[in-house]
């Protein structure tokens, strides 16, 4: 899940047209493939019990942010990121009640 997307290159031509479009091609796409969004995990079937959880979140690096995508019982689900001493691995979620969570992390 951590590796990172090549960035796009321009092959060159003669055509000065081409490479105009080659470029400014690239730079949208790179401008994109940059984003956190990107290069996300999906994490299927996460147990969460009443309470605070730490789940290995399998990026490779710090994490910029997650969504629950599936909640398979009624609750609240919060982060507390901002005391997690390990955001390179984990992300540190506080439930309200037992769940089984879907997450996207990025």
């Amino acid at each position: 899940m951590g590796s990172r997307v090549p960035k796009l290159s321009v092959v060159h031509t003669t055509d000065q047209a081409i490479n105009q479009f080659q470029t400014q091609v690239k730079q949208s796409m790179n401008t994109l493939l940059d984003k956190p969004e990107m290069h996300s995990g999906t994490l299927v079937r996460i147990q969460l019990k009443a309470g605070v959880n730490d789940i290995p979140h399998g990026l490779g690096r710090t994490l910029q942010g997650w969504r629950i995508t599936r909640q398979r019982s009624a609750g609240t689900v919060h982060d507390e990121q901002d005391a997690n001493n390990f955001p390179d691995k984990t992300v540190r979620l506080v439930a309200s009640a037992p769940m089984e969570v879907d997450l996207i992390v990025h």
